[in-house]
């Protein structure tokens, strides 16, 4: 428990949010710690490893500290079912956390609210935490994602999506639009609309940088270089080639690191491998080290500057396409875009796509985006070229048939 709490709460660091320890198998911080400070400043990264160096579980801080995060704890998987009913695109791309009774659904909201009690659990925001995997719940339960947390939080609104009733007391300090309709605690009433995150179908939700990069900084470059190290940690047996080389990516994206000798970097390498037997049955570490040896010099792209996100920035940037407009929820049509400018600028040729880096430019799952590939497929926008896969190492082939 100890390696892998401390492994994700520095994901959670590095993806933005404020995370502080809990008592294992308690609700609460440990005795004597002062979670309230934490509300208005994220700890740092010496403080994670000082926290987790012991058997804590850990809860993230909801509100501004943490990015403006809200999370709708729902306790009754009765409602939380028929709020995933109503909002079945939502249950399938928003964070979400399984927790003892029911779920955890993260968002960002505009000025969140501090937290609102409901009939069938809370919204929190400012002024509260929730409890994050891989903590444990008192009765032995240990919470686990459903919807990963990957990338930056996707903004919602929380009267629109279903997630807060407009009625509620506390709703005009939420800073989001007031529905005209009353909305049944977490079910929305109002059938006419699709729902989907708050962001407009024809425009981006704010510049196109900004959509392509979580916000993360790192005050040192120790801590840029644990961020690497973290985020590319192997998570099966069999997956030491791809993930070493993702290693590669990542630490050439750290700027202390330009022009560093193998010698440099070999004990960055080897903390990497001592930190992924603790997850899985490594290779010896010389292994793993001709391959980062070998892979090194391999690496076009740093992590971050990948081809796609530029693709997608000039996207985002031109009109929508005509057959985006055949769809009202964001997801589609914003994968029309892209597979359109990746269209113009390979011409006649097909191009690659794989759903896992669609989702990553698009903030939404790889499933997700796997679903919306085929749907584009049956209205005539893609047509399949060659199938890849996971286990082939390769992207699937398409052509854009659409309007150009």
């Amino acid at each position: 428990m100890m390696a892998a709490a401390l492994d994700q709460a520095l994901v959670y660091h590095q993806l933005g949010l404020c995370c502080i320890p809990i008592g294992r198998g308690t609700k609460k911080p440990p005795r004597g710690f002062k979670w309230k400070p934490f509300q208005t400043r994220r700890p740092t990264v010496a403080q994670l490893r000082k926290w987790f160096a012991g058997d804590n579980s850990l809860a993230i801080v909801c509100g501004d500290v943490s990015g403006s995060l809200v999370v709708r704890d729902f306790d009754r998987f009765d409602v939380y079912d028929r709020w995933a009913d109503e909002y079945p695109e939502l249950a399938r791309t928003l964070p979400t956390v399984e927790t003892n009774r029911g779920r955890h659904v993260y968002g960002r909201a505009k000025s969140p609210p501090r937290i609102v009690t409901l009939d069938d659990g809370e919204l929190r925001g400012n002024g509260g935490y929730v409890l994050a995997p891989p903590s444990i719940h008192p009765n032995g339960q240990i919470y686990r994602w459903i919807n990963p947390l990957n990338g930056e939080l996707p903004p919602i609104d929380l009267i629109q999506v279903g997630l807060l009733p407009c009625d509620t007391e506390d709703a005009a300090d939420t800073g989001v639009h007031r529905r005209t309709q009353d909305v049944s605690k977490g079910v929305r009433a109002d059938r006419s609309s699709s729902p989907s995150l708050s962001l407009s179908p024809s425009s981006p939700p704010t510049t196109p940088a900004q959509c392509l990069v979580p916000s993360v900084s790192h005050s040192t470059a120790a801590d840029a270089i644990e961020a690497a190290i973290v985020a590319t940690l192997p998570n099966r047996v069999g997956h030491r080639h791809h993930q070493v080389f993702q290693l590669c990516r990542a630490l050439r994206a750290v700027s202390s690191l330009k022009g560093a000798s193998f010698s440099k970097l070999k004990p960055e390498v080897r903390r990497w491998h001592d930190r992924a037997k603790q997850r899985v049955e490594m290779d010896p570490f010389d292994e793993v080290w001709a391959d980062f040896i070998e892979g090194w010099p391999r690496v076009k792209h740093p992590a971050g500057s990948e081809p796609i996100r530029e693709i997608f920035a000039r996207a985002v940037a031109a009109p929508l396409p005509a057959a985006a407009l055949q769809y009202d929820l964001p997801a589609p049509r914003w994968l029309v875009a892209l597979c359109r400018q990746l269209q113009r600028e390979k011409g006649n040729s097909p191009f690659f796509l794989a759903a896992r880096a669609a989702a990553d430019v698009l903030k939404i799952h790889h499933a997700t985006v796997s679903r919306w590939l085929k749907v584009l497929q049956a209205d005539g926008v893609l047509k399949l070229v060659s199938k890849g896969g996971h286990d082939q190492h390769k992207a699937s082939e398409y052509r854009y048939i659409a309007d150009l």
